[in-house]
Protein backbone atom coordinates (compact mmCIF):
# COMPACT_ATOMS: atom_id res chain seq x y z
CA UNK A 1 0.00 0.00 0.00
CA UNK A 2 1.45 3.70 -0.78
CA UNK A 3 0.53 6.56 1.84
CA UNK A 4 0.93 9.74 2.10
CA UNK A 5 4.15 11.35 2.47
CA UNK A 6 4.85 11.73 6.53
CA UNK A 7 5.52 15.64 6.33
CA UNK A 8 4.24 18.54 8.13
CA UNK A 9 3.39 22.23 8.18
CA UNK A 10 5.07 24.85 10.75
CA UNK A 11 2.52 27.63 11.83
CA UNK A 12 4.25 31.08 11.78
CA UNK A 13 2.92 34.55 12.98
CA UNK A 14 -0.53 33.96 13.28
CA UNK A 15 -2.32 37.40 14.57
CA UNK A 16 -5.53 39.70 14.31
CA UNK A 17 -4.63 42.72 12.12
CA UNK A 18 -7.27 45.70 12.11
CA UNK A 19 -7.27 48.29 9.68
CA UNK A 20 -8.95 51.70 9.75
CA UNK A 21 -11.56 52.59 6.98
CA UNK A 22 -13.17 55.62 6.13
CA UNK A 23 -17.40 55.02 5.02
CA UNK A 24 -20.28 57.94 4.50
CA UNK A 25 -18.39 60.31 2.21
CA UNK A 26 -17.87 63.15 2.83
CA UNK A 27 -18.70 62.21 6.54
CA UNK A 28 -15.95 59.80 6.12
CA UNK A 29 -16.76 58.04 9.59
CA UNK A 30 -13.67 56.12 10.45
CA UNK A 31 -14.31 52.31 11.61
CA UNK A 32 -12.35 48.85 12.36
CA UNK A 33 -12.21 45.99 10.11
CA UNK A 34 -10.30 42.74 11.25
CA UNK A 35 -8.91 39.44 9.56
CA UNK A 36 -6.78 37.12 11.47
CA UNK A 37 -4.08 35.29 9.34
CA UNK A 38 -1.51 33.17 9.38
CA UNK A 39 1.62 31.41 7.41
CA UNK A 40 1.91 27.70 6.52
CA UNK A 41 5.44 26.86 6.10
CA UNK A 42 7.12 23.55 5.30
CA UNK A 43 10.98 22.13 4.40
CA UNK A 44 9.23 21.36 0.65
CA UNK A 45 6.32 22.37 -1.52
CA UNK A 46 2.86 21.63 -0.93
CA UNK A 47 -1.04 22.55 -1.30
CA UNK A 48 -3.52 23.66 0.67
CA UNK A 49 -7.38 22.73 -0.16
CA UNK A 50 -9.31 25.41 1.97
CA UNK A 51 -12.43 24.30 3.14
CA UNK A 52 -15.47 26.63 3.78
CA UNK A 53 -18.39 24.93 6.03
CA UNK A 54 -21.44 25.78 6.62
CA UNK A 55 -25.38 24.05 7.13
CA UNK A 56 -24.87 20.99 4.60
CA UNK A 57 -22.30 22.44 1.88
CA UNK A 58 -18.56 22.33 1.82
CA UNK A 59 -17.46 24.65 -0.79
CA UNK A 60 -13.42 24.04 -1.50
CA UNK A 61 -10.91 25.96 -3.22
CA UNK A 62 -7.20 25.36 -4.45
CA UNK A 63 -4.52 26.78 -6.25
CA UNK A 64 -3.52 25.41 -10.11
CA UNK A 65 -0.58 22.68 -10.27
CA UNK A 66 2.11 25.57 -10.73
CA UNK A 67 1.30 27.50 -7.50
CA UNK A 68 2.91 24.73 -5.06
CA UNK A 69 4.85 26.46 -2.66
CA UNK A 70 6.57 26.20 0.94
CA UNK A 71 4.98 28.82 1.92
CA UNK A 72 1.43 29.82 2.07
CA UNK A 73 -0.21 32.56 3.59
CA UNK A 74 -4.19 31.66 5.25
CA UNK A 75 -6.51 34.73 5.77
CA UNK A 76 -9.59 35.00 7.17
CA UNK A 77 -11.27 38.21 6.89
CA UNK A 78 -14.76 40.09 7.74
CA UNK A 79 -15.49 42.95 5.48
CA UNK A 80 -19.13 45.02 6.10
CA UNK A 81 -21.18 45.84 3.22
CA UNK A 82 -22.17 48.85 4.96
CA UNK A 83 -21.59 50.48 8.28
CA UNK A 84 -24.48 52.77 8.53
CA UNK A 85 -27.64 50.48 7.13
CA UNK A 86 -26.71 47.35 7.18
CA UNK A 87 -25.35 44.57 9.31
CA UNK A 88 -24.62 42.28 6.50
CA UNK A 89 -20.74 40.68 6.36
CA UNK A 90 -18.50 39.11 3.61
CA UNK A 91 -16.60 36.20 5.59
CA UNK A 92 -13.57 35.88 3.31
CA UNK A 93 -11.91 32.58 3.22
CA UNK A 94 -8.16 32.94 1.11
CA UNK A 95 -4.80 31.54 0.71
CA UNK A 96 -1.82 32.85 -1.09
CA UNK A 97 1.34 31.76 -2.75
CA UNK A 98 3.69 32.59 -5.34
CA UNK A 99 1.99 35.45 -6.15
CA UNK A 100 -1.57 34.19 -6.56
CA UNK A 101 -4.50 33.39 -4.45
CA UNK A 102 -7.71 32.09 -4.26
CA UNK A 103 -10.76 32.54 -2.05
CA UNK A 104 -14.23 31.16 -1.17
CA UNK A 105 -16.69 33.79 0.97
CA UNK A 106 -20.34 33.74 2.20
CA UNK A 107 -22.08 36.71 3.39
CA UNK A 108 -23.69 36.76 6.69
CA UNK A 109 -26.22 39.38 8.56
CA UNK A 110 -24.84 39.89 12.33
CA UNK A 111 -24.05 43.25 13.90
CA UNK A 112 -21.18 41.42 16.59
CA UNK A 113 -18.90 40.06 13.68
CA UNK A 114 -19.29 43.18 11.74
CA UNK A 115 -18.30 45.70 14.74
CA UNK A 116 -15.81 42.82 16.05
CA UNK A 117 -15.35 39.55 15.27
CA UNK A 118 -12.09 38.62 17.00
CA UNK A 119 -14.96 38.26 19.88
CA UNK A 120 -16.97 35.49 17.89
CA UNK A 121 -13.90 33.24 15.69
CA UNK A 122 -12.68 30.68 17.85
CA UNK A 123 -9.10 30.13 16.69
CA UNK A 124 -7.60 26.15 16.63
CA UNK A 125 -3.93 26.83 15.01
CA UNK A 126 -1.29 28.07 17.96
CA UNK A 127 2.08 29.65 16.72
CA UNK A 128 4.61 27.13 16.32
CA UNK A 129 1.92 24.36 15.39
CA UNK A 130 2.73 21.60 13.50
CA UNK A 131 0.18 20.37 10.80
CA UNK A 132 0.53 17.06 9.48
CA UNK A 133 -0.21 16.61 5.87
CA UNK A 134 -2.66 14.71 4.60
CA UNK A 135 -5.31 15.04 7.42
CA UNK A 136 -8.10 17.45 7.40
CA UNK A 137 -7.46 20.20 9.73
CA UNK A 138 -9.39 23.17 11.68
CA UNK A 139 -8.43 25.91 11.21
CA UNK A 140 -11.46 28.20 13.05
CA UNK A 141 -14.90 28.08 13.71
CA UNK A 142 -17.49 31.27 13.39
CA UNK A 143 -20.07 31.21 16.17
CA UNK A 144 -22.69 33.12 14.22
CA UNK A 145 -26.62 32.04 14.53
CA UNK A 146 -25.75 29.11 12.81
CA UNK A 147 -21.69 27.56 13.28
CA UNK A 148 -19.45 28.31 10.21
CA UNK A 149 -16.19 25.81 9.97
CA UNK A 150 -13.29 26.79 8.55
CA UNK A 151 -10.78 23.87 7.31
CA UNK A 152 -7.44 22.82 5.22
CA UNK A 153 -6.18 19.67 3.86
CA UNK A 154 -2.60 19.87 3.33
CA UNK A 155 -0.51 17.67 0.55
CA UNK A 156 2.86 17.22 -0.40
CA UNK A 157 3.34 18.06 -3.95
CA UNK A 158 5.35 14.88 -4.10
CA UNK A 159 1.61 12.97 -3.91
CA UNK A 160 0.77 14.62 -6.74
CA UNK A 161 0.14 14.62 -10.37
CA UNK A 162 -0.75 16.77 -13.24
CA UNK A 163 -3.04 17.03 -15.42
CA UNK A 164 -3.99 19.99 -17.79
CA UNK A 165 -1.94 22.46 -15.30
CA UNK A 166 -4.00 21.12 -12.67
CA UNK A 167 -2.97 18.54 -9.68
CA UNK A 168 -4.88 15.51 -7.91
CA UNK A 169 -3.89 12.81 -5.83
CA UNK A 170 -2.11 9.83 -7.25
CA UNK A 171 -4.26 7.39 -7.80
CA UNK A 172 -2.37 4.57 -5.67
CA UNK A 173 -2.19 6.94 -2.80
CA UNK A 174 -6.08 7.59 -2.89
CA UNK A 175 -6.62 4.28 -2.98
CA UNK A 176 -4.82 3.25 -0.06
CA UNK A 177 -6.04 6.27 2.12
CA UNK A 178 -9.93 5.53 1.73
CA UNK A 179 -10.98 9.01 1.06
CA UNK A 180 -13.25 9.41 -1.49
CA UNK A 181 -13.05 13.49 -1.94
CA UNK A 182 -13.35 15.71 -4.94
CA UNK A 183 -11.02 18.11 -4.26
CA UNK A 184 -8.11 15.34 -4.33
CA UNK A 185 -9.47 13.05 -7.11
CA UNK A 186 -10.18 15.28 -9.56
CA UNK A 187 -8.13 18.43 -10.82
CA UNK A 188 -11.87 21.06 -9.82
CA UNK A 189 -10.20 24.15 -8.51
CA UNK A 190 -13.08 25.00 -7.07
CA UNK A 191 -16.52 23.10 -6.24
CA UNK A 192 -19.61 22.04 -3.85
CA UNK A 193 -19.71 18.99 -1.73
CA UNK A 194 -21.81 18.27 0.75
CA UNK A 195 -20.86 17.15 4.41
CA UNK A 196 -21.69 13.73 4.05
CA UNK A 197 -18.90 13.69 1.18
CA UNK A 198 -16.37 14.81 3.70
CA UNK A 199 -16.21 11.51 5.71
CA UNK A 200 -13.76 8.68 4.71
Amino acid sequence: MVYFTMAYVNVKKPEWLGKTVTTNPPACIPHQEFSWRCELVSDENFYAVLLFCYDNIIEFQKLYAADASNNVMIELSFYPHNWNNSDLVQINLSQHANNTGGNRCRNVENGNLKNDPRKLVDVHVDNASLLPMGKLIDLAIVNHCFKLFMKVFLISQSDTEVVHGRWRLKKDILASSGYDYVFLSTGKIVGQINTEQLRP
